[in-house]
Parts: structure tokens; sequence; C-alpha cells
């Protein structure tokens, strides 16, 4: 019985409020963790093609940009095609926000030309870089030899009159590379396109989002290089400046669920090495240039275990590597094919039990290149320091398109997406030798 001057303590507010708001929690918690994975929040474009489907990619982008009513953020490694400069150049006078960010070198492409005419001077970055590295490499950075995709130093001739950058780490500036291509266009807009926007691109791989979340994503990406940080932007002890780690959150769209990652904050090329152990039965891969140590170890692993392993590369292949990639039965891809973008499909291929598994289909910005920017390698009578290409210097991003469950041979939104994806890749890697 209950006292009548004594109220029950479920009636007390503060416990009641509090009682409440717990069973909010955990619904929501527990809606989180088992929601359907095909409720979409956001609205997904998916673009793949070759040279017929650009035109359609280039005109959608260009209409974008010419009905755009308050801002155009665009970061372009190249800038090649004088249709988009020009519609960005006529946003810019309609008085809309038109900003702009590029590669160091490639200011000389005759788009970036028309914008700075215009009165849009893009900000530039990534290109060479020279800093003071650790004191015991620098005696053996004296004397100096550059080849295409490495830099070998070592310490210089005794009596030899000293340069401007002796003791010094010297980058060249197509060693640090801008390999964005997107565009944030008003509130809600975003392309993104793994390939650069030159005459030579062959095939554009890529989307079309309308979300204020995943335009608020790249939007914080843009603002770092805009105000001037980019891979290349270094501390005072040598350690990268760009921040902003996006803890690659799923967006769930109506084309199914994507993840957006960006370099060099989130190491893609890592990431991709990882899903490659992970895959339950094929590896499918095709980029410019696979010179990454320790992705052709995960390749040879798993190859060497009976999965399926097929690389495509482009004629921007590295030698350095080219022995092992030639060994892992690499095809170079056909003549007329220029910047061939980098995809990976993980688990195309049924497994060993006949079971389909989830695919994972990532798309980077740039090529599969290393991950370390140098090495020291013992040799008589002076060892070596040898400077490569490394995605520790590359501002570039990566869009996984994610399965769950088995969602194979059923005619769902993500499946569709990932088999337009999977006929690119057919289709380069038919026309490979």
């Amino acid at each position: 019985m209950i006292h009548p001057d004594k109220k029950p303590t479920w009636r007390r507010p503060t416990r009641w409020i509090a009682l409440c708001l717990t069973a909010a929690f955990c619904l929501l918690a527990i809606d989180a963790q088992s929601a359907d994975p095909e409720t979409w929040l956001y609205q997904a474009d998916y673009r793949a093609g070759g040279p017929s489907t650009r035109v359609n990619i280039r005109a959608d982008v260009v209409a974008d940009i010419n009905a755009s009513r308050t801002r155009v953020w665009a970061a372009v490694s190249h800038l090649q095609d004088e249709e988009i400069a020009q519609a960005l150049v006529g946003a810019h006078k309609r008085g809309i926000d038109v900003r702009i960010v590029a590669d160091e070198d490639h200011k000389a492409d005759a788009g970036f030309g028309l914008l700075e005419a215009a009165g849009l001077r893009p900000t530039y970055g990534d290109g060479e870089l020279i800093y003071l590295p650790d004191p015991t490499l620098s005696p053996l950075l004296e004397e100096c030899q550059t080849r295409p995709d490495l830099v070998i130093c070592t310490r210089g001739v005794s009596g030899r009159a000293p340069t401007p950058t002796d003791g010094k780490m010297v980058r060249p500036g197509h060693f640090n590379l801008m390999s964005h291509t997107f565009f944030v266009i008003d509130e809600m807009t975003v392309w993104n396109i793994t390939t650069p926007l030159t005459s030579k691109t062959t095939y554009w791989l890529g989307f079309r989002m309308t979300s204020e979340e995943i335009a608020r994503t790249f939007e914080r990406e843009f603002r770092q290089m805009h105000g001037g940080v980019f891979a290349t932007t270094l501390s005072v002890y040598n350690g990268p400046l760009k921040s902003t780690i996006q803890r690659t959150p799923l967006y769930h769209t109506d084309k199914g669920a994507i993840r957006i990652q960006f370099n060099p904050q989130e190491r893609l090329i890592k990431n991709v090495i990882d899903e490659v152990y992970r895959a339950k039965a094929s590896v499918y891969i095709m980029t410019e240039d696979l010179s990454n140590p320790f992705l052709i170890d995960a390749l040879e692993y798993k190859k060497a275990r009976g999965f399926e392993v097929r690389v495509v590369i482009g004629k921007g292949q590295g030698p350095t590597m080219l022995d092992r990639v030639t060994v892992l039965g690499a095809k170079q891809v056909a003549a007329n094919i220029d910047h061939l973008p980098t995809m990976i499909i993980i688990d195309q291929r049924k497994d060993r039990l006949g079971r389909e598994n989830p695919r994972i289909v990532q798309l980077l910005s740039h090529p599969l290149i290393r991950t370390a920017a140098f090495e020291v390698t013992f040799n008589l009578p002076n060892d070596r320091v040898r400077v490569y290409p490394s995605d520790t210097f590359v501002d570039g991003n990566m869009f996984e398109i994610l399965e769950f469950g088995n969602q194979r041979g059923v005619a769902r939104p993500v499946a569709l997406e990932a088999d337009r994806f999977l006929g690119i890749w057919n289709q380069v890697w038919s026309g490979a030798q």
C-alpha cells in the first residue's frame, strides 16, 4: 500500500523525464544499428562511361554551374576543358561566389588561363617541395639524380662546388599531387569525378550527390586548400598540417551506402590494402600506376592462395615495380586510353564454397603509388636516399560503394550501381594487352 502523503517514485517528474530520455536513447541506438541499408537519406547519381558518356557528364556539370545561385567551389587538378572553364567564368560574371583550387604543376592549362584572364585566380598548391629532413640524412642529400619515378641522392664528390639544395630534401612538383576533381554547387549539389579534366581523359567515373551533409564534407576539404593548407604544407617538424578527418561515416542514399574519405588525412591506399587482405574471393584493380610495394605484397599473397587477382595498368606505370606487376599477370591498357582511373572491385567472384559475398567498389582520384616518401638503401661507398612519389603528399579522395548482406542477383539499387562500374572495368580489361 502506498502512503497517501508519499508519491510513487515513478511519478517524480525528474525520474520520469530521465526514464523517457533513456528509453528514447536506447531506441535510437537500436535503430542506428538495425537500420535497413536501403533506407536512404540522400539522392545519388553515379556516373561511369567512356568517351560518349563523358560528353553527357560534361554537359550536366556545365548545366549545374550555369544554374548556380550562390556559389561554385571547385577543386580541379587539371583544367584543359575550356567548356567547364567558360561556365565558371560565366558564373563569376553573374556574381556567383566562384573559388578554385588547383595543382601548381598544371597552372599552364588553357582553362586556368581563361579563369585568370577573367580575374579568377585559383589557389595553387602541391608544387615542388624543399625541406630540411632528419639531420642524419642531410650529408647524403648532396648529389641527386632525378628520374621519372624517383630521385636518387648520395654524398657529393669531394671538392665539388656546393649547391643551394645540398642537405635538403627536394621533391619535384610531379611527385606531389592535388588529384581532386570536385565541384560544390550552392548548398546541396556535389560533383566528384575521379579523372582529371584534360583533353586526353578517356573514362570519367564519379557521382553527382544532392545532400547538404555531403556538400559540407567536401566544403571542409576545400576550405583547407583554399586557405593554403595542402598535403605539402608542413609543420616546423616536417609533419603535415592537413587535418579534419571525416571519420568515414556511411551515407545512405537511394542507390545504397557510400563512404567518402580524403587523403592524406585518411591514407586511402592503406585502406585499399586492408580491403585486399579482407577479400574472400577476388580482387580486380585498374590504375594508371601500381607502384605501392605493400599493395603488391597483398596481391601476391592473395594470388598465391588461389584468389582471383586481375590487374590493368596504364601507360604511366613506373619502372621500379613493373617486374612485380608483370608477374602478377597484369595487362597493359589499350593504346587509346589515357589517364586510366583507379578502381578496385572486391569480391566480384564467388568464394570457394560457391557463396556470393557483398562487394566493395573503391574509386580513387589518384594512382596506387607508394606510401613511404623516401627510403635509405645500403650502398658503397655511400648509402643512398631514394625519394618517391608518395600518397603522403597527395590531396585526393576515395569513395566506396558498399553492398550489405547477400544482395547479389537482387535488383536493388546498390547491386545495380556496382554492376555499372563492373561494366567499365570489364570493358577496359577486355581491351587491354
